[in-house]
């Protein structure tokens, strides 16, 4: 042992947007595959952390990269936060009320009506939140 104690540290890095292209592909094992990304675009990078990750959007050979879109504050994250306790809300709304059909199906026998009541529950919220979310966004 060398006497050196390796205590991790964050490292947080500037949001940047990165256009690469594909250097090489190895396969390392059946299902394990190291890619490595060549560019102009990666001057600059920096990867201090032993855990650095990137967020990669292949795109087909002649189409446009499609990149996410960055709200005002930066991270879609609380738009999505946002969401995901609308979509819960209303979830527990339907469940509760239990519009039909799944008032009716909630009767069927065993588990299978708790299930299909709950999944109906979870479609209706889900169709919901997308038709708020299409006419407000």
């Amino acid at each position: 042992m060398t006497g050196l104690l390796r205590i991790p540290r964050r490292v947080r890095h500037e949001l940047k947007f990165r256009t690469l292209a594909v250097a090489s592909i190895e396969d390392l094992t059946p299902t394990y595959r190291r890619i490595v990304l060549e560019g102009a675009d990666l001057d600059g990078f920096v990867s201090l952390g032993f855990d650095d990750h990137v967020k990669i959007f292949p795109v087909a050979e002649g189409q446009a990269p499609v990149l996410p879109t960055l709200g005002p504050d930066g991270s879609p994250l609380v738009f999505n936060i946002g969401l995901a306790v609308a979509g819960f809300l209303l979830f527990r709304v339907f469940d509760i009320l239990k519009p039909p059909p799944a008032n009716g199906l909630q009767r069927l026998g065993g588990g299978a009506g708790i299930l299909v009541d709950d999944l109906i529950a979870g479609a209706m919220a889900g169709v919901l939140l997308q038709i708020a979310v299409r006419f407000l966004y």
